[in-house]
């Protein structure tokens, strides 16, 4: 659909519909690609993760110009309200996701600029007596690393993890750290994550004691380190 502002014309379009018919879930997390054109994650019906790539800016195919959609992650090892999706340096797209089966957070490294082909999947958080994955946010780090929050829903907190390398798989030494940053009440609920100026997480989450809670990280893991603490 269009309609006409004062400065333009918007656009709405049916974006699962136009790449393939089936019923998109309620959790999408949406980016701007390096090439300027919208990229979305999202679940299907069946509990697939899929990845949408637009080929123009507002998803309308138009000449050779098409949307393309690949499904990256297996059915029944995902769960909704547990995606977000981030580009690296490399230009290429990541998505962190709720592994389904043990209620861990995974990373899903794309391989290409439409996740068709070489995609990486590993294990970024979770620990016995937690269950993490749901509200999730990502982001990428100052050093190009990912970086995660997400809600605990066990213990009713905010975890935070930072990995070690750009995918996340842990190689020369180099490996991933989660820990447990806030638990005022019942916190780690809608959480935002971004990267501020000097290169530190900031994140800001719900809480249902106090509604709207801040954190600022004072290293780059989130780990306190001398006088640098959270």
């Amino acid at each position: 659909s269009y309609s006409k502002g004062a400065y333009g014309t918007s656009t709405a379009i049916a974006l699962s519909s136009s790449i393939q018919s089936y019923t998109i879930d309620s959790n999408t997390s949406l980016a701007i690609a390096p090439d300027g054109l919208p990229a979305f994650a999202d679940f299907d019906n069946n509990n697939n993760l899929v990845f949408f790539k637009c080929g123009t800016p507002t998803c309308i195919p138009y000449g050779n110009a098409t949307n393309t959609q690949s499904t990256i992650v297996n059915a029944n090892q995902v769960r909704e309200r547990g995606d977000s999706l981030a580009y690296g340096q490399d230009g290429l797209p990541a998505i962190a996701y709720n592994n389904f089966n043990n209620d861990t957070v995974w990373l899903a490294k794309c391989g290409n600029k439409d996740c068709s082909s070489g995609n990486t999947f590993a294990f970024v958080a979770g620990e016995s007596g937690s269950s993490l994955g749901r509200f999730l946010t990502l982001a990428i780090g100052s050093d190009n690393m990912p970086i995660v929050a997400t809600r605990d829903y066990t213990n009713a907190s905010l975890y935070f993890a930072k990995c070690g390398t750009f995918n996340c798989i842990p190689a020369n030494g180099a490996t991933n750290t989660f820990l447990k940053i806030d638990k005022a009440g019942s916190s780690g609920t809608w959480n935002s994550l971004t990267v501020g100026q000097d290169g530190l997480p900031a994140i800001s989450t719900h809480d249902y004691v106090d509604p709207l809670r801040f954190i600022k990280c004072g290293t780059l893991n989130c780990v306190p380190s001398g006088s640098a603490t959270n």
